[in-house]
């Protein structure tokens, strides 16, 4: 069980890898631009409400 887990590993090691780092580099993008958008618009928000107080 465990080899032919390996043994799959090791043949698809390479494209697993380069999926799992598409997922990686894609998910960290819109992690970073969900963060910034999100700071962005609390920025905003937060300079349309403070001058009313």
């Amino acid at each position: 069980m465990m080899l032919a887990i390996a043994e799959r590993m090791v043949y698809g090691g390479w494209g697993m890898a380069a999926i799992a780092s598409g997922i990686v580099v894609v998910a960290g993008a819109a992690l970073t631009g969900g963060v910034v958008v999100t700071g962005f618009a609390f920025g905003a928000a937060l300079g349309l409400i403070a001058p009313r107080q």
